[in-house]
């Protein structure tokens, strides 16, 4: 028999305002669940941490106390692949984009086969090599040449 966790049905119905989209609604059921561990914060799940923060990012406009939420949520033992996704969606809004990156192989390491997970991994796609080796991928000439050699034929001007 599963263990019932407090404040489990605000916490689903919390989700599934998120799913819809409607973040007031669901945030007002995570505020309602995060209730239920006033008196012991130490044991709140992690599910409603990354679902808070995630809602609260996204909803609020408050990127950085969501990615605080959602890490804090990764610290719990009821991980889920649900919790990556947010955090690394999270990093990309504040344009982290490698800690967005290893977010998701970090997910992918616990949970293998999370069709979710591999296919926003390929969604990063593979970096080519800077055209001039000895130089950062970021140094101008890098990027000036890299412009020019990798354009499509037809459209440069």
């Amino acid at each position: 028999m599963k263990e019932k966790i407090p404040g489990n049905e605000e916490i689903e119905l919390g989700k599934a305002y998120l799913k819809e989209k409607n973040y007031p609604e669901a945030l007002k059921y995570f505020k309602k669940a995060f209730s239920f561990y006033q008196d012991n914060p130490n044991q709140t799940p992690g599910v409603l941490l990354s679902s808070y923060g995630y809602a609260r990012a996204i909803g609020e406009k408050n990127v950085s106390e969501g990615i605080a939420f959602c890490k804090k949520g990764l610290m719990r033992k009821d991980q889920a692949p649900e919790h990556y996704l947010y955090l690394a969606e999270l990093y990309l809004m504040s344009r982290r984009k490698r800690e967005a990156y290893k977010t998701i192989e970090t997910g992918l390491k616990m949970f293998k086969n999370h069709s979710r997970l591999s296919e926003t991994l390929r969604e990063f796609g593979v970096r080519k090599k800077p055209i001039v080796s000895l130089l950062d991928r970021s140094h101008p000439v890098n990027k000036v040449i890299g412009k020019i050699v990798r354009e499509p034929v037809g459209k440069r001007k």
